[in-house]
């Protein structure tokens, strides 16, 4: 009953005049007051009773209509609302927003929460209309002076514009007269190929380039009307990164840095950027530093591996301790380390690239959505950017009204997944039974490292191995390496190339037992004195994994 007496003090307090109740605020602190207590029921009904003695007062309809949208905010927003009292919050919240806006016209923030509670709704019309509300929340921010309101205005129009944008991007002409992909490609994988290359045709310009431009200016508009800001900065990133604008990216990461030195998000943008222009050691600092800035359950949610393991894999590591996942974590990229000569992990570093584009690309605040988890996040960390990207137009009719569908499709290895994008959301997930495909693809190939260039153009080094017994337990192991020298120097303009070589033993669960590395100077015309390498050791009883590789630096050529 608390909340009673607080409305018959308020109303003996508050005199005959709107204004006195703005002036003295008192229905603010009672507001505020129960809302500390989490008793927003009560603060409704504190303003329930303001409302129906001052009508016209905008202050305390935005604040009901706030409380009454966030008491009603489901926790995803595609779902279809049956609970009675969130419908009716909902209507309330609409109601009392609108009357904020039209009670406070000279309010940008009025303007500004009509805007978001219209994206918010699931009615496309409705969603149309907070564009004029943003602009609204503009003009009246920069009369007002109010660069804050300006940069949060300016950010949520150029918001809009990108999921326009991302409506119609990589679009394509079907010149078969149909929008979708070819049922029987959902069986057939080469079928996917064989319509790509008869069925579809490229534009002459990438489609939405337009909305892409102006959702990029009002990105720049925000950040400058408030540097501080981290929404804005975060959005400019994404729109650099979704083009593959890398040095540009770098600039604005940087410049981003500067003014916040703890900004993960802007680190791990950083780390993307160089890790694209293949500047691997300033990549490698960028992703320690955006690790190290994030809270311990979030880093983890960056480095967990679970995301590119099979599915068996995948629930054995989420049930280990974290000491258990730190040591198959050192285990498991010492595997798949491509090339241990080189200073580099270049399929970790791969990995936190492509965690990084999935949380700056497909990260929604609004939706409370994170990038990686992410449908197209997913596939994008185990398979990495899809070479083919194809947008077809929204469906007439059917399950697919007004949505669009999009293929990724990855010739080397054939897998192709397709989603489903409703317009104006910027959201995406599988279309029909892409999911369980998505699951089986898990099984057949876990992770691809086909855009990773050492991992694609790395020769092989056929080696023989042969034991002797040794004194007492001991054995004596001899390797016999042939290594493709001349093909690692084919095509230099040099008369003496030189080729590193090493080779590394392991122990248990890789283990470095021994590193043993050597530069060699090579004839490039008499190459093959290089090309055999024999090493001999002896060992004690166990088992012993072995790694030999050779790396021509300068052209970049390698062999494992």
């Amino acid at each position: 009953m608390r909340h009673y007496r607080l409305i018959a003090l308020l109303v003996l307090a508050c005199g005959a005049c709107s204004k006195r109740i703005e002036t003295t605020g008192n229905w603010r602190s009672a507001v505020n007051a129960l809302v500390a207590s989490g008793d927003t029921a009560g603060a409704i009904a504190v303003l329930d009773s303001v409302v129906a003695v001052y009508p016209r007062d905008a202050a305390a309809w935005n604040r009901m209509g706030m409380l009454a949208w966030a008491k009603a905010r489901p926790q995803w927003h595609g779902r279809i609302m049956q609970d009675r009292e969130q419908i009716s919050m909902m209507r309330r919240a609409d109601t009392a927003l609108r009357l904020a806006h039209a009670y406070g016209q000279d309010s940008a923030r009025y303007a500004l929460d009509l805007g978001r509670f219209f994206l918010f709704g699931d009615l496309i019309t409705l969603r149309a209309q907070a564009v004029g509300k943003f602009e609204h929340a503009i003009d009246a921010a920069r009369r007002a002076g109010d660069s804050t309101l300006v940069s949060e205005a300016a950010d949520e129009l150029g918001m809009v514009f990108w999921r326009r944008y991302e409506a119609v991007a990589n679009r394509r002409l079907i010149s078969s007269g149909i929008n979708t992909i070819p049922y029987h490609a959902l069986s057939e994988r080469k079928a996917v190929k064989d319509w790509i290359e008869t069925a579809t045709q490229r534009y002459p310009e990438p489609s939405g380039q337009l909305d892409y431009l102006k959702a990029s200016d009002l990105f720049t508009v925000a950040r400058a009307a408030n540097p501080a800001a981290p929404r804005p900065a975060k959005h400019a990133l994404m729109a650099l990164a979704e083009q593959g604008r890398w040095e540009e990216l770098r600039t604005t990461a940087t410049a981003r840095i500067t003014a916040a030195p703890d900004d993960a998000i802007a680190w791990m943008a950083l780390g993307l950027a160089a890790h694209r222009l293949g500047d691997y050691p300033r990549a490698t600092e960028a992703f320690d530093m955006a690790l190290s800035l994030l809270p311990p359950g979030e880093s983890a949610r960056y480095t967990g591996i679970s995301r590119i393991l099979g599915p068996k894999d995948s629930v054995e590591y989420d049930g280990y301790s974290e000491r258990q996942r730190q040591q198959f974590d050192r285990t498991y990229w010492t595997a798949a380390d491509p090339l241990s000569l080189t200073a580099d992990n270049e399929h970790r570093l791969e990995f936190l690239a492509r965690i990084a584009f999935a949380e700056l690309r497909w990260t929604s605040d609004d939706f409370e959505l994170r990038g990686a988890d992410t449908d197209r996040g997913q596939i994008y960390v185990r398979y990495g950017p899809p070479p083919e990207i194809i947008a077809m137009p929204p469906a007439g009719s059917g399950q697919n009204a007004g949505a669009s569908l999009v293929l990724w499709y990855y010739p080397i290895t054939n897998l192709h997944f397709v989603f489903r994008q409703p317009p104006s959301y910027g959201t995406a997930t599988y279309e029909f039974s892409y999911h369980e495909i998505a699951r089986e693809a898990r099984f057949v190939a876990p992770v691809t490292w086909t855009n990773v260039p050492v991992t694609m153009s790395i020769d092989s080094v056929p080696v023989q191995v042969v034991r002797f017994r040794g004194p007492g337990d001991s054995s004596d192991v001899a390797l016999f390496a042939h290594l493709p020298v001349r093909r690692l120097l084919t095509g230099l303009d040099l008369t003496r190339g030189t080729v590193d070589v090493g080779l590394t033993l392991y122990r248990g669960s890789l283990e470095i037992v021994e590193r043993d590395s050597m530069r060699q100077t090579v004839n490039v015309a008499q190459p093959d004195a290089a090309e055999r390498r024999t090493w001999r050791r002896r060992f004690a009883p166990g088992e012993l994994g072995y790694r030999v590789e050779a790396l021509q630096a300068e052209g970049g050529r390698a062999a494992r």
